[in-house]
């Protein structure tokens, strides 16, 4: 009976630091997600480890959640602005097999049974918010717009074609080799470029700014 007790202490414990831990991350200060978002709902999971990977580096970060570029529409999933560039970032949840190409108005996913099911692109969401960007960033080079999607983990590739270089397509177990590439990329924006997207962006974040730094 004392070993149940000391076993369920101990796992009453456990879990309390993880979610002291949790509370005291940047993520959690960012954005209004809980930890049970995070481990429940495969979308948050990706905005949460994207935001892990980034904070592992030792580079600087600016970085907006669910910014809303034009009323009634989809709020951008991350915008990232980094000396490389500015980063739309579209997270997709899909299961099963996913194929598409960058021009197509609709991708497929192969599902349960054969079952085939047709879904906007996702490329050409994320390329509509950096148009959207460029109107609101004047100043900044149109070749600083990034557009990336991410999908889930729950989904696999079949077949996806992308011809263009400021186009990403990749799976949230990919974004730690994708950061490692984004540190090798060509800078293009100062400190100040950085600043200024934020000081036109920040009124339309629909949760908390987050700036990550590490030294």
């Amino acid at each position: 009976m004392v070993w149940i007790l000391l076993g369920v202490f101990l796992f009453i414990a456990i879990v309390m630091l993880i979610v002291y831990k949790y509370d005291d991350s940047l993520f959690s200060k960012a954005t209004s997600y809980s930890i049970f978002d995070v481990l429940s709902n495969s979308r948050v999971h990706t905005l949460y480890k994207l935001t892990a990977e980034l904070k592992a580096t030792k580079e600087k970060y600016d970085i907006l959640f669910d910014v809303q570029l034009q009323p009634n529409e989809k709020p951008v999933d991350v915008l990232i602005m980094h000396a490389s560039g500015i980063y739309v970032v579209h997270v997709e949840q899909k299961k099963g097999w996913i194929a598409g190409r960058e021009q197509d108005i609709e991708w497929s996913q192969l599902l349960h049974k054969e079952r085939k099911e047709t879904f906007p692109n996702p490329i050409h969401q994320a390329q509509r918010s950096v148009y959207t960007l460029r109107d609101v960033l004047p100043t900044v080079d149109a070749e600083a717009y990034k557009a990336i999607v991410v999908f889930t983990n729950e989904c696999s590739f079949q077949k996806i074609e992308l011809h263009s270089d400021n186009v990403d397509v990749l799976k949230t177990n990919d974004l730690k080799s994708w950061i490692v590439h984004l540190h090798q990329q060509k800078k293009v924006l100062s400190p100040e470029n950085i600043q200024a997207a934020y000081d036109a962006l920040k009124d339309r974040k629909t949760t908390e700014h987050l700036a990550m730094e590490t030294t």
